[in-house]
């Protein structure tokens, strides 16, 4: 039996090499994801293209959630402590996926800047291929997207 890492690299291989989405290898809701990337003419082995709003537009979006992007605050800290030193990033999004808030564990944190985990940045299916936030936007689903599942 293969484990989830064999899955994931034997995937990323027919993606990466053929442009395809193995249904044997991935989930559902993977494979639907990295369909719609390949639909669009996203290429896996490229760096997304990250689009980032100007920081007017990042603090209107701001203002337009104020009293919720204030409840929102405790809370992702509050799940912050909780869950602190496990690699990780806790975003709070517009529903188009452009990060108002985030924090991220201090092990993370260079993956974060690196990968434009921030706030300003959009986060769509359509821009950054599949990722959990993207496919949360596109689908109206709770998602998970761990590792070679992500498309880039």
């Amino acid at each position: 039996m293969l484990t989830f890492d064999d899955r994931i690299n034997r995937a990323r291989v027919l993606l990466e090499r053929k442009g395809l989405a193995a249904t044997e290898f991935l989930s559902a809701d993977i494979r639907e994801s990295w369909t719609r990337c390949l639909d669009l003419g996203l290429d896996p082995c490229q760096e997304p293209d990250h689009i980032i709003a100007e920081r007017d537009e990042l603090e209107n979006l701001r203002e337009e959630s104020e009293d919720f992007l204030r409840l929102v605050k405790v809370e992702i800290e509050n799940l912050y402590s909780q869950i602190s030193g496990s690699n990780f990033a806790i975003v709070f999004a517009t529903r188009d996926g452009t990060i108002l808030e985030s924090i991220t564990d201090d092990s993370f944190g260079s993956i974060a800047d690196a990968t434009r985990i921030m706030p300003g940045c959009v986060w769509k299916e359509s821009i950054n291929g599949t990722n959990a936030l993207g496919s949360v936007v596109k689908s109206k689903r709770p998602s998970t997207v761990h590792a070679g599942e992500h498309f880039f």
